[in-house]
């Protein structure tokens, strides 16, 4: 048995014959907020969701990603991503990351990656992380190498991806359902 893959591109040759499948979706792609919440109905035992609030719904779904990843913590190699940003102090040598850090896990130069001396400092009134650098960038800015994990977005449009890599995306469809199921007792389990 001969097994090849490429993305997207996988053939297989067993006993002679050749089999030749074109993937239809990205494994690694979390689903749609319209797909988590079709499985949850489904999960639940329900085919519409007339008799519960689609906003709800949505929030339980949004609980149990961020549910998820923080259980998972360091171990969410997904929402782990880097990238070279322009950081610059604002007061007090704080440095304001963007909304969509969650947390910082490394700081280095991007000319030769040597680390950068940081350190965590609080937390600003919307909940963002500020830091401080050492030496501080100063008001102009200057460029770093952030190694970072992405906050997960709030999912409000039916097309909008969970962070959630497929492979563990029906953590957050059982924990969405069991949502459900704590504020309904109609609520059974198929």
């Amino acid at each position: 048995m001969f097994f090849f893959t490429t993305t997207g591109v996988s053939l297989e040759l067993f006993e002679g014959k050749d089999y030749f499948t074109l993937e239809k979706y990205n494994p690694y792609a979390g689903r749609t907020l319209k797909q988590l919440r079709d499985s949850v109905l489904v999960l639940v035992d329900r085919t519409s969701s007339s008799n519960f609030q689609a906003a709800s719904l949505n929030q339980f779904i949004n609980d149990a990603q961020e549910e998820v990843l923080i259980e998972l913590g360091d171990l969410a190699l997904f929402a782990r991503t880097e990238e070279t940003m322009t950081l610059s102090s604002v007061t007090n040598d704080r440095t304001f990351l963007p909304s969509y850090v969650e947390r910082v896990e490394r700081i280095a130069w991007p000319s030769d990656g040597s680390p950068v001396r940081w350190t965590y400092r609080d937390l600003d009134a919307s909940g963002l992380p500020s830091i401080q650098i050492d030496p501080a960038p100063g008001s102009s800015g200057s460029s770093y190498l952030v190694t970072y994990y992405k906050r997960a977005t709030e999912l409000v449009s039916d097309t909008d991806r969970t962070i959630v890599q497929r492979w563990l995306d029906e953590a957050v469809v059982a924990g969405a359902a069991r949502r459900v199921a704590e504020q309904d007792s109609d609520a059974r389990f198929s």
